[in-house]
């Protein structure tokens, strides 16, 4: 089996080396490590252009249809240069485009891919706690309350990347509190994040200042059932 990479995949590698090159030598990156604390909209409108969102978007929905290899390809170029710029775009790429393309309904679909591969819509996820960090069937506690058509949410997630400039945060909930079997009992929403009842603050850090953490409250959060990723 051939592992090496296409002669395309090459060349998409080399037109992104041109561009982080141009687009984000040394002195940018230390700038605004010192004076941002997420990647500057010239940059992320910049990249969008380039059609970095929208690679693994299918094409039914604006996008290129890339295969996985071929957009972690063009997003190794990234992490090598800056990783508060990579973790920025790798937020909407995974948590956003993936998670919608692999479990999303065709409303999802609709309403949200078109916007990612636009460079529109951004993403964070919703799942640290700090209780337990990542522990997800051990120490998640944050819950939805079926409620007529909606789901109520309340909780607190910690060290969410990026979610104070995200349009939606993908927040991994308890659904079923009486279910002994926890892996049965969770539910991801794609959360607006604008939405009453939910505060995000930033967390001071060390470093990587250009991509900031932060601690998510959910109070009386109301999503539509339509919200839900799968069941």
């Amino acid at each position: 089996m051939d592992f090496a990479l296409t002669r395309e995949q090459e060349l998409l590698r080399s037109s992104l080396e041109e561009f982080c090159a141009k687009e984000m030598p040394k002195e940018k990156l230390r700038e605004w490590d010192e004076t941002v604390d997420f990647i500057p909209d010239e940059l992320w409108g910049k990249m969008a252009d380039l059609g970095m969102f929208a690679f693994a978007v299918p094409q039914e929905y604006g996008g290129e249809g890339a295969d996985m290899v071929t957009a972690m390809a063009a997003f190794e170029i990234i992490c090598k240069y800056s990783t508060a710029v990579a973790l920025g775009v790798g937020a909407t790429m995974g948590f956003g485009t993936r998670t919608v393309v692999e479990l999303g309904t065709d409303e999802q679909k609709n309403e949200i891919l078109p916007g990612i591969a636009q460079g529109k819509v951004r993403f964070s996820l919703g799942l640290t706690e700090p209780a337990g960090g990542t522990d997800i069937l051990g120490a998640l506690s944050t819950y939805a309350v079926k409620n007529g058509d909606d789901y109520v949410i309340n909780g607190q997630k910690i060290y969410i990347t990026g979610a104070h400039k995200a349009d939606y945060i993908s927040t991994m909930v308890i659904t079923d509190r009486d279910n002994p079997k926890r892996s049965h009992a969770l539910s991801t929403f794609l959360v607006p994040a604008n939405l009453p009842g939910l505060e995000i603050r930033t967390i001071p850090k060390v470093g990587c200042h250009a991509c900031a953490a932060c601690e998510v409250f959910y109070q009386d959060v109301r999503v539509p059932a339509t919200a839900m990723v799968g069941t």
